[in-house]
């Protein structure tokens, strides 16, 4: 079960972030499968916040982890995964934002063909699918990609 946390940023924000007021970071126990259930839970609270209108965005690597895990009081039996800052979204793109986009290529994705495959890694799937395309897009670590599906 993940315990959710209201965190004010002081001086724990991440440096591609502005403006945030909170941070909401969630703990788990270290168990198994608890990222599993991390990742759908908490994206449940982000796809909640953006349908009343507050912006969040997944951040990891841009963060110091000791420090919001020492503001969460974490204990050595939890462990936190991810922490989002809350907000409402602005309309303008930081120059920070804008250049570890581009640094990361955050606006391009691997092509279906390198990432979709019928019956095994060497034949691409021949036909594009809603679906398949939401998971061609779906955000990655630095957008990395690493996944790959055979059908």
């Amino acid at each position: 079960m993940s315990s959710y946390l209201l965190i004010h940023p002081y001086d724990l924000s991440s440096p591609v972030i502005e403006g945030e007021d909170f941070y909401i970071a969630a703990k788990v126990p270290r168990v198994e499968h608890c990222e599993e259930a991390f990742g759908y839970s908490f994206e449940k609270l982000v796809l909640y916040a953006w349908s009343i209108g507050i912006g969040t965005t997944w951040i990891g690597g841009t963060l110091n982890r000791e420090l919001f895990e020492m503001a969460a009081d974490t204990r050595d039996d939890e462990f936190m995964m991810i922490v989002t800052p809350v907000g409402y979204p602005s309309n303008t793109q930081s120059k920070v934002d804008a250049n570890l986009r581009n640094m990361v290529k955050g606006d391009e994705r691997l092509s279906f063909s390198e990432l979709f495959f019928e019956n095994d890694f060497k034949t691409p799937i021949d036909v594009e699918s809603d679906c398949l395309e939401a998971v061609r897009w779906a955000p990655s670590a630095a957008n990395r990609q690493p996944w790959r599906i055979v059908r």
